[in-house]
């Protein structure tokens, strides 16, 4: 199963990923946030893809999938990536970035209010947008 979590996500990311533009792409899991511009964050790149991703050490699915998070933005430059770490301890997210060598950008949110913010009601959660800044 793990090899098939690592395989959809990695499709799916790859599908949005080769969309140039703002272009319609594949139909994905239903999200309230889905067609609407992606809620604001500090620092957030203008004109790239941008790929938001929720996890927590307590997550299963989220211990498969940030591997491949890992590798498709050390092949991706051109995407802007950032974690929102769920855990209730900064220790667990330290080990969590160290375990998984993360690369990218990790916010922790403790309190779920970024969580809550981006309608977040299970984990893992990933949200992409396109260079438009809309959630796909």
């Amino acid at each position: 199963m793990h090899a098939a979590v690592s395989w959809v996500f990695a499709a799916g990311c790859t599908a949005v990923l080769a969309v140039s533009g703002c272009a319609s792409v594949p139909p994905s899991s239903p999200s309230p946030l889905r067609g609407q511009p992606l809620p604001t964050l500090e620092h957030t790149s203008v004109g790239q893809v941008t790929v938001v991703k929720f996890f927590a050490k307590y997550c299963e699915p989220c211990l498969r999938t940030l591997p491949e998070v890992e590798r498709i933005h050390r092949e991706r430059p051109d995407v802007t990536f950032v974690g929102v770490a769920e855990d209730p301890e900064r220790a667990q997210v330290d080990e969590l970035i160290s375990m998984f060598s993360l690369s990218f950008p990790v916010v922790h949110d403790p309190d779920n209010a970024i969580a809550f913010r981006f309608s977040v009601s299970e984990l893992p959660h990933t949200l992409v947008t396109d260079a438009c800044g809309t959630v796909r």
